[in-house]
């Protein structure tokens, strides 16, 4: 649910063929709809991507922005067709916060000159690794050593973070749902670790609060079942919450 309108999002990572694009749930006959009408120009997206996806940075109350992992699987894949290369950039989509609006391609002047060199990724994890409130970015390659691109916007954005532990759920709370909401806008966030081909991203679930300086109300759905209504957790540090024991 990457605009929280409580609606799937697919992201399509494609073997040789068109670039990444998002899509969100659309009204029938269509389920889904392209949300990203560039992601295909030439000059923007680029010549087609063979990508690994992972959802990443939860930038802004309205949704979630995505990053695309690529590198195609055969070394001389260049000499059968010329547009796609072995070693592939990266691609970031901004989410415009409106399900209408979907989402850009950001431009390489945007992303700093490390995110977009070309590799043969095969993986990529988020976490807060510098622990300032947004996402960094890890990504595997063949060939080479893992990059570890640490996100340095300065926005002073507000954001909360939140640990949960499991008692009568499994101890890391995995597929626990985190609803709160921040002036008018419904979030929901799930501890799900796995949002990359054979990589695990963070536990801790990070939820940007664009400029709002509080968060209305919080409620944690557990696997066990149990639905847990909280306090407005502080914000711009983490929050350790421990589910209720039976």
């Amino acid at each position: 649910d990457l605009n929280a309108d409580k609606a799937k999002t697919q992201v399509a990572a494609n073997a040789t063929g068109p670039a990444a694009a998002p899509a969100a749930a659309a009204a029938a006959p269509a389920l889904f709809a392209q949300t990203c009408s560039t992601c295909h120009t030439p000059g923007i997206a680029g010549a087609p991507k063979v990508g690994d996806t992972a959802a990443w940075a939860p930038r802004i109350a309205q949704g979630i922005d995505v990053l695309t992992a690529n590198g195609h699987l055969e070394p001389e894949i260049n000499r059968v067709q010329p547009t796609q290369q072995y070693h592939q950039p990266a691609q970031l989509f901004w989410n415009r916060g409106d399900k209408a609006l979907g989402f850009l391609p950001v431009p390489a002047e945007k992303c700093g000159p490390d995110l977009l060199q070309p590799i043969v990724d095969r993986g990529s994890a988020f976490a807060d690794i510098d622990g300032d409130g947004d996402l960094d970015v890890v990504l595997t390659q063949i060939g080479g050593p893992p990059l570890l691109l640490r996100n340095d916007q300065k926005l002073r954005h507000h954001w909360i973070r939140l640990k949960l532990i499991g008692t009568k759920s499994n101890r890391d709370a995995i597929g626990a749902w985190i609803k709160v909401r921040v002036r008018g806008h419904a979030l929901s966030r799930q501890v799900m670790p796995t949002r990359s081909y054979l990589s695990a991203s963070e536990l801790p679930v990070t939820i940007g609060l664009g400029e709002a300086d509080k968060v209305d109300s919080l409620e944690i759905s557990w696997p066990s079942g149990t639905t847990q209504k909280l306090p407005p957790p502080p914000i711009d540090q983490l929050t350790v919450i421990t589910e209720p024991r039976p």
